[in-house]
């Protein structure tokens, strides 16, 4: 137990100084605000640190193009952030300079932030706190995200495994993935990850707490920390976008009211962040790009904001470009041509994508109803929420409709969905106030009192029934870890076997979720030049030849695959293939010679 606890406040440790040192890096352009957005310290702690990693993503851009993403240069740029961070806080602190603040607004609320309120987020708390500190196991960050930052370690630069899925994807996210493994350490990538959700959910917080009311705050953040829940334990990009979305946002719309053209700058460059991790975030550029139009269109300063925004993200889509001829590769093929997928890889994409579509989660419908809260329309922080979100649904619904891809718009629309419930409990409470006399208020009082004291018991029996869960799956030694993955990674004994026997290349049938456990020149997905569905209809005779034109000579099945085990069980597979090593869910297979 005491070897866990350790495990636990080391890597919350490792964290902590990450945060000192994007806060360092961040402090000092914030400092360039003439007047700083009108809130609390917390927020705009938060608003420096994901500036800061913006920043921080940046420069290992530039490590990595230099051919410099080693451990030494990654731990002088942390050294970097710490160094700003120290010396910051010697420095008088800022103050917001003359000019009228943004308004605060509505404040009035009869549904107050009562104790049942923090309890919840306390609850929610215990039960996210050891989410990110399990190893790598989620099928995204195991057969992608690592893969790839790996890469970049192995060459110490921002090199090309064209036999990974979308080997020409935006990754700035992914840079502080490898960051963390330039040290060995993949739990911080997940907990990287999990830090983006929670400055979001900080930052809202005191964004709806200053412009509303508590009540509001306290239930937009429970909101968005309900529906990333499933988020926090993997090493994924949607946070990280979500989070660049949310403070580039906020930064415009201080902006609008201010008129502070270092506000502006930031917002773009966080916007850029954002699209540098996912092309998902493009789609908000249209949107942004008229809202900046509206109040800026001098030259100079529109040439700066380019800049600005491109920065941090031009290199993947020029780099992209000049290897493939297209930007947004694999997207757009119809336009720029095809590289490295082909139609029927493309087909089946959007064949995934129309399987995967959904709807938001119900708890966010009450949102539905923010354009009818007359009240509420003289509001201008309401008013720009109201606008993105229904932009950004409008562009959901017609594009992906896949619950996942609305992410960037979580807060937003978490934010409605608390103004509307606030609202309505308000509209309530004032009727039933009319109507009832004081003995009966108070006894609704008490009434609301035990059913709030009901949630959050109910709550708790989930949370203790889970909690314990998580924590059985952090591992804090060697042994345990390995012993985690043999149980939850299907090809892992093999992997660990494969790594004292690099002679063997293999190519892999149905089991990409385990490439970060396999090596780096493991071969076969379903997409691109490696696509393993060529193999299902191939005779095994030149299927054996296949794999020597890949140069490879072992393949790799997965017992749990209906086609992979079709492949075993031909007749003339012992003819061509020898197993090597086998296990309960997986078999290692070399070419006879």
């Amino acid at each position: 137990m005491l070897e866990k606890v350790q495990f636990v406040f080391l890597h919350y440790m490792q964290l902590a100084l990450f945060v000192a040192s994007c806060y360092g890096l961040g402090v000092w352009p914030r400092r360039w605000c003439k007047q700083l957005p009108p809130l609390d310290y917390l927020f705009s702690v938060c608003l420096t640190t994901c500036l800061g990693m913006g920043i921080a993503i940046l420069a290992l851009q530039a490590l990595g193009i230099a051919g410099l993403f080693n451990q030494l240069c990654v731990t002088g740029l942390l050294l970097l952030g710490l160094i700003g961070c120290l010396a910051n806080a010697a420095l008088p602190s800022q103050r917001v300079a003359g000019g009228k603040p943004v308004p605060f607004g509505v404040n009035g609320s009869t549904l107050q932030a009562r104790w049942y309120f923090w309890a919840v987020i306390a609850l929610l708390v215990v039960y996210m706190l050891p989410a990110a500190l399990h190893p790598p196991i989620d099928w995204d960050e195991t057969e992608a995200h690592l893969p790839h930052a790996r890469n970049w370690v192995s060459n110490g630069k921002l090199s090309i495994n064209e036999w990974l899925r979308y080997p020409f994807f935006p990754y700035n996210f992914n840079l502080l993935y490898a960051a963390g493994l330039t040290f060995k350490n993949d739990i911080f990538a997940q907990l990287a990850n999990a830090l983006a959700g929670w400055l979001v959910a900080i930052g809202l917080y005191r964004l709806a707490a200053a412009h509303f009311n508590r009540a509001v705050a306290i239930i937009a953040a429970l909101v968005f920390l309900y529906l990333t829940r499933g988020q926090y334990g993997t090493a994924t990009v949607d946070l990280g976008s979500t989070m660049f979305i949310f403070f580039g946002f906020a930064c415009i719309f201080f902006w609008h009211e201010t008129k502070d053209f270092p506000l502006l700058c930031i917002g773009l460059f966080l916007i850029g962040a954002a699209c540098g991790s996912k092309y998902q975030a493009l789609t908000f550029i249209p949107f942004l790009a008229v809202l900046v139009l509206l109040r800026e269109r001098r030259a100079t300063r529109l040439l700066g904001l380019l800049l600005c925004f491109a920065l941090p993200c031009v290199y993947w889509y020029a780099r992209n470009y000049l290897i493939t001829g297209n930007p947004f590769d694999p997207m757009g093929q119809k336009l720029f041509g095809y590289w490295d997928w082909n139609a029927g890889d493309m087909a089946l994409q959007l064949s995934n994508i129309r399987d995967a579509a959904d709807w938001p989660n119900p708890i966010l419908w009450p949102a539905l109803a923010a354009a009818f809260l007359r009240s509420r329309h003289t509001h201008p922080l309401f008013r720009a929420v109201l606008a993105i979100s229904l932009y950004a649904f409008a562009v959901w619904i017609v594009t992906s409709h896949y619950s996942r891809y609305l992410m960037p718009s979580y807060p937003f629309l978490a934010l409605l969905t608390a103004i509307v419930v606030d609202a309505f409990f308000t509209r309530l409470s004032n009727i039933d106030a009319m109507r009832k006399p004081a003995a009966q208020r108070s006894l609704s009082a008490i009434l609301s009192g035990l059913a709030g004291a009901l949630f959050v018991a109910l709550l708790g029996a989930a949370v203790a029934v889970s909690t314990p869960k998580e924590w059985r799956k952090v591992q804090a030694n060697d042994a345990d870890r390995a012993a985690f993955l043999k149980a939850h990674i299907a090809a892992y004994e093999i992997g660990d076997y494969l790594k004292s026997h690099p002679e063997i290349r293999i190519v892999q049938i149905d089991l990409e979720s385990n490439l970060y456990y396999l090596p780096e020149n493991t071969i076969g997905d379903i997409f691109g030049p490696g696509r393993y569905r060529d193999f299902y209809s191939l005779p095994t005779r030149e299927m054996a030849n296949r794999l020597r034109l890949f140069n490879a000579n072992a393949i790799l099945l997965s017992t749990e695959s209906i086609e992979a085990i079709k492949i075993e069980k031909r007749p003339d597979f012992p003819l061509y293939f020898a197993p090597i090593k086998l296990t309960e869910k997986a078999g290692l297979y070399g070419l006879n010679k």
